[in-house]
């Protein structure tokens, strides 16, 4: 008996299609039926026929289904049902399907985001980073920088008249670059990822995918496939390091340059734990002279500020309770419903602040001092003499800084042979379709 499998596709259906986002999946075609297949209120139908054949016809012309290399693809049988890889298809037609792990849902979209398939940058020829995968460093680095400098920075330019966009396209082709060259050269080296670490990888990557909105890996490009790489390529980079640098030999006269560029350790070297060790627990009345977002307030209302603080010092030096003024003047969230209370040592509070409480005596109250926040009025309530806990605390700080500092110097080490590593490799960025990629327009 000679059934086949027929996929039939009419051509105005086609061309609804010809915007999607590709992707990867099976589908499964099952005896003597129709297949609705919905894609954002279009749908798709697909009859089947049982075979051990698969015949797939497009505007009535037989084409057979290729993988990426250019191979034949044949269908699957398992279980009594055919798989057909519908990828190819898709890639024929200009369709894309992403799959959503949280849902377990197969995705089509119109959306016209072609773009995010195409390869920027390729190593060796061969190895392709697309700038959907990009997207996903695009995406993070947009992120941080407008929580720290807000919306309008992509309008910003550095010191040196380059534009922050510039600046963050840079950073994010470049990891993207970094971490596929890293992964490479593991693989070379023949470092392999253990069945335990594969499973740890995808117990992250679906946490990653359900944090996502689901709107955002369409439009992004961000598949799950690609955050599975991205994730394979961070962790083969810590093996292939730890294997590098695991004979790596300190170069003290190195090291000691490093420490002396470290303020902190310097004056733990200078000053003794003790002092550092050493804590007080003070009060204090804060008047800001700047608003809710940190800016500066005007000259006029600096000197109304000043001179409220003046009044409220009067009122403390007479001998009110310091708490309850607190609780009443205090414009500082942290501490104002524990009247101004806060418990510190050396290095935990700014300079100006800092200083004043540790030159008080118990009991005394400050004159009023100015810090970038505004006016304080300070109470010093005792002066808290170090444990045995506390100085190992102030020691185990200073270890950690001389094991950043050997970090450092281990990295530095590492990266120089990876520069050197590189040598080997050809990496090709497609400047005509990166040049038009605007961060400041990018959904994430």
């Amino acid at each position: 008996m000679d059934i086949h499998f027929i996929l039939i596709i009419k051509e105005e259906e086609m061309k609804n299609y010809k915007h999607f986002i590709l992707g990867f999946v099976t589908a499964t075609f099952l005896s003597a039926a129709v297949i609705g297949v919905s894609a954002s209120g279009l749908v798709k139908d697909i009859t089947a026929k049982i075979s051990y054949e698969i015949k797939t016809v497009l505007d009535g012309e037989e084409f057979s289904p290729k993988d990426t290399d250019g191979t034949e693809l044949e269908p699957i049988i398992y279980n009594g049902r055919t798989y057909l890889p519908v990828r190819s298809l898709c890639d024929a037609l200009g369709v894309s399907v992403g799959w959503e792990n949280d849902t377990k849902s197969i995705i089509l979209s119109t959306q016209p985001n072609n773009n995010n398939e195409d390869t920027i940058v390729t190593i060796n020829g061969e190895n392709k980073i697309t700038l959907g995968e990009i997207n996903l460093y695009l995406g993070q680095i947009k992120n941080q920088y407008e929580s720290y400098f807000g919306p309008n920075v992509w309008e910003q330019t550095t010191e040196d008249g380059q534009s922050v966009e510039q600046v963050a396209k840079d950073n994010a082709i470049s990891a993207a670059q970094s971490s596929n060259l890293i992964g490479l050269i593991a693989k070379q080296k023949g470092i392999k990822l253990t069945d335990e670490q594969q499973k740890g990888i995808d117990s992250q990557v679906n946490s990653f995918m359900s944090a996502l909105q689901k709107e955002s890996t369409g439009k992004s490009g961000i598949t799950q496939e690609i955050v599975k790489k991205t994730m394979e390529n961070q962790e083969l980079y810590k093996l292939l390091y730890n294997k590098e640098m695991k004979d790596y030999t300190v170069d003290e006269e190195k090291l000691n340059a490093i420490l002396d560029q470290n303020v902190q350790y310097k004056r733990y070297q200078e000053n003794g734990y003790e002092y550092y060790a050493k804590k007080v627990r003070a009060r204090h009345i804060l008047i800001k002279t700047v608003d809710d977002s940190n800016q500066p307030l005007s000259e006029d209302k600096k000197v109304e500020a000043k001179k409220e603080a003046e009044k409220i010092l009067v009122k403390a030096k007479a001998g009110e309770d310091f708490a309850a003024l607190a609780k009443e003047y205090s414009q500082d969230p942290g501490s104002k419903d524990n009247g101004g209370e806060y418990t510190f040592a050396r290095g935990e509070m700014i300079s100006e602040f800092e200083e004043a409480a540790f030159n008080l005596k118990p009991g005394e109250i400050s004159k009023v001092v100015e810090t970038g926040y505004g006016y304080h009025i300070i109470k010093l309530e005792e002066v808290i003499e170090p444990t045995e806990e506390d100085i190992k605390a102030i020691k185990d700080k200073e270890a950690n800084i001389k094991a950043q500092a050997i970090e450092q110097l281990k990295l530095q080490a590492f990266n120089k042979k990876v520069e050197e590593w590189q040598a080997d490799y050809k990496i090709e960025i497609n400047d005509e379709i990166w040049k038009n990629v605007k961060i400041s327009e990018f959904e994430f």
